[in-house]
């Protein structure tokens, strides 16, 4: 388990870089599309064009590299839930069925009470309150 939460952590910082990276291509783009509204042109012929298609390409691999780290944490949570599972089911089933019997009783409980037959330990009249 322990590998997984390093494996999980070190997917997730990967991540945090990947995701630098595609906002700092992302502002590539939007420089670009802003230099194209306000008329600029750069004094090669269509380079603004050759220039936006490099910045859109940098941008479209950045966020691919972005869904893969994505999918890599999510791999490897499910390894970790796979790993902790069987420790995790035995618990679950010993607190169910505890539940299980809290609903008994109080279903007991509250049946009781609708007849008015009481419980033998708890004195439900005014008396038992005093």
């Amino acid at each position: 388990a322990k590998f997984n939460v390093l494996e999980i952590h070190e997917h997730f910082e990967t991540f945090l870089d990947k995701r630098e990276h595609a906002i700092e291509c992302l502002e590539g783009v939007r420089s670009s599309l802003k230099l194209q509204a306000l008329g600029e042109e750069p004094q090669i012929p269509g380079a603004s064009l050759i220039y936006m298609q490099d910045h859109q390409m940098d941008l479209s691999k950045a966020v691919n590299r972005l869904g893969f780290q994505l999918v890599s944490i999510w791999d490897s949570f499910t390894k970790l839930i796979a790993s902790l599972y069987p420790y995790l089911v035995p618990n679950c089933r010993s607190i169910w069925d505890d539940a299980k019997e809290v609903r008994r009783e109080m279903c007991a409980a509250m049946e009781a009470a609708e007849s008015g037959v009481g419980f033998p330990d708890f004195d439900w009249t005014d008396e038992g309150k005093r």
